[in-house]
């Protein structure tokens, strides 16, 4: 797997975690 699209991947779903925890 390409390492630039997995730590891509990493980062979303970073992302989506932080707004998550806003919420």
């Amino acid at each position: 797997m390409n390492k630039l699209l997995n730590l891509f991947f990493f980062f979303a779903v970073e992302s989506t975690h932080k707004q998550n925890s806003k919420l």
